[in-house]
């Protein structure tokens, strides 16, 4: 019978694997050529979110095995798990929808009135917030993340592969990836791997859980 600790095991081990990706990424990048280096660095990326998922399925989410199994099968299904994700998992998004949720209750906001003079019906003080706090909340790197990911798994097979594009006589080889195109891939996996999934990672590694286990279910997104 698989437990519970069966999937936290695999977090680990795939986040591990993540970290092997993103070191071997930077070595090839200094000793061999970018291309393949870039294509280390969306493999690193993949292994993060795989490894983002076993901890929720560890956390108790109802993963059925349709959505479960494609993440060891299918390169883009993970790819568009995390674009689709990334306003649910993003800690800074996730904490101002709960002061949102705090500041929004009848009590909050008369003491808002009584102590600031400021009253507000329920419906526009959310309309303020989330209007405030969309502003701050990543919007335009999302975005950003998204459009990368959209060409991470062409991006990582041209990095692998020598390749001959369609009415084209012209071969493209893994060395044609520049510097540039290296670096701004380095720069959006780290921030995948630190800020996006890690901090999941490690609250789930390390047991710190709180409330509900079945709350939240990042694959319904």
């Amino acid at each position: 019978m698989i437990t519970d600790e069966f999937y936290l095991e695999g977090a680990k081990l795939a986040n591990r694997n993540a970290l092997a990706h993103f070191r071997a990424a930077k070595y090839l990048a200094a000793h061999v050529n970018y291309g393949i280096a870039n294509s280390h660095l969306i493999l690193a990326a993949e292994e993060a979110i795989k490894a983002f998922v076993l901890c929720r399925k560890y956390a108790g989410d109802k993963i059925t095995d349709d959505k479960f199994k494609p993440f060891f099968l299918n390169h883009t299904y993970k790819h568009g798990f995390l674009k689709r994700s990334l306003r649910k998992i993003d800690p800074m998004h996730k904490i101002s929808t709960a002061l949102i949720s705090a500041m929004s209750t009848d009590k909050a906001l008369e003491r808002l009135e009584k102590e600031k003079g400021i009253r507000m019906t329920k419906r526009e003080f959310l309309k303020l917030a989330r209007k405030r706090f969309n502003l701050i909340d990543g919007e335009k790197e999302h975005k950003e993340i998204a459009d990368w990911l959209d060409n991470a798994n062409d991006m990582k097979n041209s990095g692998f592969y020598v390749g001959l594009p369609r009415r084209a006589n012209k071969w493209l080889l893994p060395n044609a990836v520049t510097e540039e195109q290296f670096n701004e891939s380095l720069r959006i996996v780290t921030h995948i791997i630190d800020y996006y999934v890690g901090p999941w990672v490690s609250l789930y590694s390390t047991k710190i859980i709180s409330g509900d286990k079945n709350a939240g279910n990042y694959l319904k997104s």
